[in-house]
């Protein structure tokens, strides 16, 4: 039976099934927030739909590193999708972080013999292909690809959704539809991205670049032309490698920077790179892209609604990091969504605590983020902080204890982490 004609409605079935939607949940946009979203309903009672514009697999421009905190979060979703990802062969193991000062001294963090997961970068386009064929395998989720949403309209206690695909009505909608969400535009007003709390970046890949130390590290490279924005080297499998550049949009824009320009001066001139690129071969031109960051808090629901992912703006701002907050606010929102089913309560009030909830988790985050992104704007401050922690092996310690805490991105936030250290309730 084809399910798309059975949602198709001509104009008097819409108004005779106004009382009676056919979805109890529908998440637009299957990247990882909205595959975490409806993986979240499973084994539950209530009809869902998950819908996106692209037919999978897709490409997906990103830095593709996946801190040990989405690695954890697959396990928390579901055993099956952490084993997925454990068969997948196009991944690249991580066991550090390299961060060079604009002064061009480095601080290597390396996580070998801690008692955590690992990191990985693994292309957007392998990741949301494995979280996608993971929904896939469960029937109770109905995937509805190449769907682009062209209206959304309030009928009565439910949503009327127009597509490219027919209609569909559901009790609750769940947007995961990226930085530029059509959800939060028709239901939340939202108008234009605020370039001071916008990322502009360029990612290229390449292959062949040298990696004279090994391939264990990604690297960030802080420069005095784009602070507090950095330029970015992260090893890929099969001797790839992810490179880009970022900054924050209202610099882009006061600054006139030409990032693609800066991209290629920096591979072809800086000494500790050009050496490396020299032998290498882009893959593609760059390719640009917008990061939303959650430097400020956006309402994240409203009546019959939830927002989660880049739809939701809660990128860290120091680091640009987004996939660990995507599947936390999908794993939330999908949680929010069983709830208001269970209690028939779609409106805004009671959403809200969706809201409440999330950035109670990863408020402190967000907040100190922002600080320190701010503090970086100063090339003299990143120089002062890296010559601190290099020539320090308590600070250095202190930031292994940071890395390794299971709940590290929203752990390391509170005071009373830090209370701990003092007291030596953690020997550093």
């Amino acid at each position: 039976m084809d399910c798309s004609k059975m949602l198709y409605l001509t104009p008097n079935m819409k108004e005779a099934r106004d009382d009676s939607p056919e979805w109890d949940i529908i998440i637009v946009g299957a990247g990882p927030a909205g595959t975490a979203a409806a993986l979240e309903t499973l084994n539950k009672k209530y009809k869902v739909a998950l819908m996106d514009k692209a037919t999978f697999p897709r490409d997906k421009i990103c830095g593709d590193a996946l801190s040990p905190d989405v690695i954890q979060q697959f396990a928390r979703i579901l055993p099956s999708l952490a084993e997925r990802f454990a068969a997948l062969e196009a991944k690249q193991e991580i066991d550090g972080l390299r961060t060079i000062a604009p002064n061009k001294k480095q601080l290597d963090i390396k996580l070998n013999g801690r008692q955590m997961e690992k990191g990985y970068v693994v292309s957007r386009l392998d990741l949301d292909a494995l979280m996608m064929d993971e929904v896939k395998s469960h029937p109770e989720i109905q995937v509805f690809e190449d769907t682009e949403i062209l209206a959304i309209r309030h009928v009565g206690q439910f949503l009327r959704i127009e597509t490219s695909k027919g209609f569909f009505s559901t009790r609750i909608l769940i947007g995961a539809d990226g930085n530029h969400s059509i959800v939060a535009k028709l239901l939340g007003g939202r108008q234009s991205i605020d370039r001071k709390h916008h990322c502009a970046a360029m990612r290229q890949y390449f292959e062949n670049v040298d990696w004279p130390e090994g391939r264990s590290l990604i690297e960030l490279h802080f420069m005095n032309e784009i602070l507090p924005g950095y330029l970015w080297v992260f090893p890929m499998a099969n001797n790839r490698a992810n490179v880009g550049i970022g900054m924050l949009s209202s610099d882009v824009s006061k600054r006139k920077v030409n990032l693609k320009k800066v991209l290629e001066h920096q591979l072809a001139t800086h000494p500790e790179l050009a050496p490396r690129f020299a032998n290498a071969r882009p893959l593609e031109t760059a390719k640009g892209f917008g990061i939303p960051i959650g430097s400020r808090r956006y309402a994240l629901s409203g009546k019959n609604y939830l927002l989660a992912g880049d739809a939701a703006r809660i990128v860290d701002p120091l680091s640009g990091e987004g996939i660990g907050n995507a599947l936390r606010s999908g794993r939330f929102a999908g949680k929010h969504a069983l709830l208001a089913l269970e209690a028939n309560r779609f409106d805004a009030g009671f959403l809200k605590a969706y809201d409440e909830k999330l950035y109670s988790m990863i408020g402190d985050e967000l907040r100190i983020s922002r600080f320190l992104q701010k503090s970086f704007r100063y090339r003299g401050t990143l120089n002062f902080l890296i010559n601190l922690t290099t020539g320090s092996k308590k600070f250095r310690s202190l930031i292994h204890l940071l890395l390794e805490e299971t709940n590290f991105f929203t752990e390391w936030a509170r005071l009373s982490y830090y209370k701990r250290l003092i007291t030596k309730k953690r020997k550093l």
